[in-house]
């Protein structure tokens, strides 16, 4: 026991001393800095250069870009149904697709559904786990397509809405064992609304989701405001324009107690400017450096997966904005900074939420606008 005990502090010290030595001159340059004075961001600025240049070196994990889309399966599901109508409505409704089957989550909708993402040059979707059975449905369709390239279902947990439940571990089960992403030969999973998770419980939970399902998931773990890191640098950046080094170390080291646990992880959040337009200065200069440096890492590189949520805009269903959708400005310009950095996941928010107006299917005022720019850039950065 004491032999193990000691192997086990002999790791835990060769770790940290590895970490201490990444950007070592800005650690120590930081150590000696008082916290956010104009050095402090001075240094941080500099960092942040260091950074985008190690993150560039970051190698893609399966040598090829992957394109998913989140779907709302009681729109997805239901292309029958055309009662609710926002100010705009998804264009392939029709009353002419209602089946006579038991559920409402229909074949002929989700297999229209799923030929109309295929155009959009789109590889899946990721959908929530829930009470009702669409995410097994979405996987038996994507099993009968005849295409050799199946559509891939992969399924994210929703763990402060439905724990561990036995239906959802079901519902896991199912989508492993189906067409879905396969990562190091282990099906891909996600999370929602877990950034609250700290590094530890995330490990605790997928051990537990392996126990239940008999499935080694690959985790991508889905971090915004990073939590135990000391403050969002979205805040500094906004009075500044500029980050502390003091923080952005923190958050680096914060990233790899998640990658230890998790086989990558992905930024969700959708930051503005104070016009209400995509912050892309703020993406290129500070996020994607920071993400894709810590999974540039000797240890991670070409291993750990790097996601990005992309989106066309956010919008209530009464026209308050928390995003604009700028033409089609914003969705193009987050696929650019996707182009721009080694960026491993490309994660489409999503399909059709139609009274959000973040849908990026077809609809009658933009009816093909969002699914050929995703066509293009998904073939341009898969090479086709």
């Amino acid at each position: 026991m004491r032999k193990i005990i000691f192997l086990l502090l002999i790791l835990c010290c060769s770790s940290l001393t590895a970490v201490e030595t990444e950007f070592a001159e800005f650690r120590a340059k930081a150590k000696q800095v008082e916290p956010l004075s104009d050095a402090d961001y001075k240094l941080g600025m500099e960092l942040m250069e260091a950074m985008k240049k190690q993150g560039m070196k970051k190698k893609l994990v399966t040598g090829k870009r992957h394109f998913l889309t989140e779907p709302v399966p009681y729109r997805t599901g239901r292309l029958w149904y055309s009662v609710k109508k926002w100010f705009d409505h998804n264009l392939f409704v029709s009353r002419d697709m209602w089946e006579d089957t038991p559920g409402v989550f229909q074949p002929r909708s989700l297999r229209k559904s799923m030929e109309l993402i295929r155009l959009a040059g789109l590889d899946g979707f990721t959908p929530i786990l829930a009470a009702d059975n669409s995410a097994i449905q979405f996987s038996r369709i994507a099993a009968q397509d005849k295409n050799p390239e199946k559509l891939q279902i992969v399924p994210r947990l929703f763990f402060a809405g439905t724990g561990l439940k036995d239906h959802i571990m079901r519902k896991f089960k199912v989508c492993a064992e189906g067409p879905t992403w396969k990562l190091h030969g282990k099906p891909v999973s996600l999370s929602y609304m877990a950034d609250r998770l700290s590094p530890e419980k995330v490990r605790q939970i997928w051990t537990q989701v392996k126990e239940k399902t008999g499935h080694e998931f690959a985790h991508l773990h889905g971090v915004g405001s990073l939590q135990g890191a000391g403050g969002d640098p979205f805040n500094y950046y906004n009075r500044r324009r500029a980050v502390p080094a003091t923080l952005m170390l923190r958050m680096y080291d914060r990233l790899i107690e998640y990658l230890n646990v998790c086989d990558g992880i992905v930024f969700h959040n959708y930051l503005n400017t104070k016009d209400l337009l995509l912050d892309q200065e703020y993406y290129d200069r500070i996020i994607l450096p920071l993400y894709t440096a810590v999974c540039a890492r000797p240890k991670f590189n070409g291993k750990k997966v790097f996601g990005l949520q992309v989106m066309a805009g956010y919008c209530y269903y009464l026209g308050s904005q928390t995003i604009s959708r700028d033409g089609t400005k914003t969705l193009r310009n987050y696929l650019e900074l996707c182009r721009k950095y080694p960026v491993d996941a490309v994660f489409c928010f999503e399909w059709d939420e139609t009274n959000e107006d973040t849908c990026l299917e077809p609809t009658v005022c933009k009816p093909m606008s969002s699914p050929r720019i995703l066509r293009y850039y998904s073939g341009l950065l898969k090479g086709k």
